[in-house]
């Protein structure tokens, strides 16, 4: 359950900032947790690296044309190289 509500924090020694527990315990953030700060419109929005990862699928899958067997056009390419090797080894 996300945690709703005015969550804040303080700037502290060394620009340290505690994530408040309510906001850790909602998005299953436990110590050690490595986060991604990225500077967004002049705020700040913090996520975690499965979040990273998820958000950098969604933007590669945005670039493949609609229709588009990357993995079969993968295999396709390969097989032509593959194809040339041997002919150009006979």
């Amino acid at each position: 359950m996300l945690a709703h509500g005015d969550h804040k924090a303080t700037i502290g020694p060394h620009g340290r900032v505690v994530v408040p527990a309510p906001v850790r315990k909602a998005l299953n953030w436990d110590e050690g947790t490595v986060l991604t700060f990225l500077l967004q419109d002049g705020q700040v929005v913090v996520f975690d690296q499965l979040t990273a990862l998820r958000r950098f699928q969604e933007y590669a899958q945005s670039l493949i044309p609609p229709g588009t067997d990357v993995l079969e056009d993968f295999l396709a390419e390969r097989r032509a190289e593959a194809r040339n090797e041997t002919s150009a080894n006979e």
